[in-house]
């Protein structure tokens, strides 16, 4: 599917603010989530911001979680953001350690963890609107998405007092929302993947738990003012090899007492190619720092659940609309497994 975004700043503002609001948690459900999700890639750090909302034994937690991957190495956290304001509707969540706002064709996001000496600051400008996708079975339950696959960043990140500056970095966005548990019949491995400020990826693959069953396959490609839109049997998945996961973070640290070695897979490399009739993309990646998230999941958060967050290098290869690519860049995978 080819679709030609409009590239107006005004119309991708008036976009964003009609359809990427928080939603009505006077009708959520007993196992939701929502969580708005944003990344930068610059050329000393990458920066991955997400602030969830979590309903747990009858109580919606808004968290922050902050990780910053320098040398292929990952710091930071996920705090609670108990006081955290959240308007329905709205791009708006704040709290002490955090804040994210949409303003001014903008989103405005600060971020801070001063036990781990990392803060995040930063302005992410959507360069093409919202992608919006079908919702997809989780389980027994349901989990609806948004992206924009395009973003310019602006601000700075601290680590040990030590400031590293961008302006003008790739980024990416995307809102997530659903009832679900964790621990259900699903899994996932998604994807972004930026290759400068005018091409960029995003490859999302939902399975079963064990990875047997194909639920859902895209492979978005944004490039100037196009997107493509590749789904189910014109995608295919390739991978090679064990990926050594050594020196990895995890968070909450005391997650990493009920979590498995080895409870993921993960391949030394992947290979995704995506084609139609008129189009032929490979993209190929590989991981090379690890970051795992655990969280509580079950009827009663007795079981734990991860995702392990990969940052890699990448490269695209390929025809697409009559034009060769052949480029290199980085990106992010995500994978999520059981403890």
């Amino acid at each position: 599917m080819k679709l030609n975004p409009a590239s107006d700043p005004r119309k991708i503002t008036e976009h964003i603010q009609l359809v990427d609001g928080f939603r009505n948690f006077g009708n959520h459900g007993s196992h939701y989530k929502e969580w708005m999700h944003f990344c930068v890639f610059s050329k000393d750090v990458n920066v991955l911001v997400n602030f969830s909302v979590v309903q747990e034994r009858g109580r919606l937690k808004p968290r922050l979680t902050l990780l910053i991957e320098r040398q292929e190495l990952w710091l930071g956290d996920i705090n609670p953001a108990d006081d955290a304001i959240i308007k329905p509707t709205q791009v708006q969540f704040s709290a002490n350690n955090c804040s994210l706002s949409f303003e001014n064709g903008a989103f405005h996001i600060f971020g801070t963890i001063p036990e781990k000496k990392v803060t995040a600051r930063f302005r992410l400008r959507p360069l093409v609107p919202p992608v919006q996708t079908p919702s997809i079975n989780a389980g027994n339950g349901n989990l609806k998405w948004l992206c924009v696959p395009r973003c310019a960043a602006e601000g700075y990140v601290s680590i040990d007092n030590i400031i590293h500056h961008f302006d003008g970095a790739p980024g990416y966005h995307d809102h997530n929302w659903g009832n679900f548990e964790w621990s259900g019949n699903f899994s996932w491995r998604w994807g972004y993947f930026t290759f400068g400020h005018n091409l960029s990826v995003i490859v999302s693959r939902v399975l079963d738990e064990h990875g047997h069953q194909v639920i859902s396959d895209s492979f978005i490609v944004s490039q100037d003012g196009n997107l493509n839109d590749f789904r189910g049997h014109k995608v295919t998945h390739l991978q090679r090899g064990l990926f050594q996961k050594s020196g990895s973070l995890t968070v909450p640290p005391i997650t990493a007492l009920a979590i498995k070695p080895n409870n993921v897979s993960i391949a030394r490399e992947y290979e995704v190619i995506a084609a139609d009739q008129e189009n032929r993309l490979t993209l190929t990646y590989s991981p090379s720092s690890l970051a795992t998230i655990g969280m509580p999941s079950g009827e009663r958060g007795t079981h734990i659940s991860t995702i392990s967050e990969l940052g890699c290098s990448a490269s695209l290869t390929g025809t697409l609309r009559g034009i060769n690519i052949n480029c290199t860049g980085t990106g992010i995978l995500e994978i999520t497994g059981r403890g």
